[in-house]
């Protein structure tokens, strides 16, 4: 927030960059806390090291947060949470990387919603910002193109597919 209204350069932004830095776990990746308890490494997860690949882009070398791309880029492949997926996918394309299949992926996930039920609105906005590469279809509607029962742009017209 400090940098998108110009004020990149106060201190406490640079505070926010080593306390994201001193909380990544030494074997890649970011979780909810702290990254050690009673001398035991705990686990990355993958939306929290999609947030804090994120916030660092441009800001610190790719050397600083290459194990825990290693790790989003090893985990990925195997995320279907709407949270999980979107915020991985944001992560890596802040630091120039692709997900493999990345709208079909996105697709498929949403597709879950006829089993599991509807996704609540920060999931669905997520995976609309990590289907962004390819706006013209964000816009037309994703639930068209999966065929969602109820989908409103059915019922309004606004379907081109």
């Amino acid at each position: 927030a400090l940098r998108i209204s110009g004020h990149g350069e106060h201190s406490r932004a640079g505070d926010a960059v080593r306390l994201l830095l001193d909380r990544q776990i030494p074997s890649g990746g970011w979780n909810y806390g702290n990254t050690a308890v009673f001398g035991q490494e705990l686990r990355p997860m993958p939306e929290t090291t999609g947030m804090a690949l994120q916030a660092l882009a441009g800001l610190v070398p790719k050397a600083a947060v290459e194990r825990s791309m290693d790790y989003l880029k090893s985990e990925i492949e195997h995320l279907n949470a709407p949270m999980s997926f979107a915020w991985g996918t944001l992560g890596l394309g802040a630091w120039g990387e692709t997900v493999e299949r990345r709208e079909d992926r996105i697709l498929e996930i949403l597709g879950r919603q006829e089993s599991y039920g509807p996704y609540d609105t920060v999931s669905l906005s997520l995976l609309l910002l990590a289907f962004r590469e390819n706006i013209h279809n964000t816009i037309n509607g994703l639930c068209c193109r999966i065929g969602m029962k109820g989908c409103k742009h059915q019922v309004s017209g606004f379907c081109n597919g």
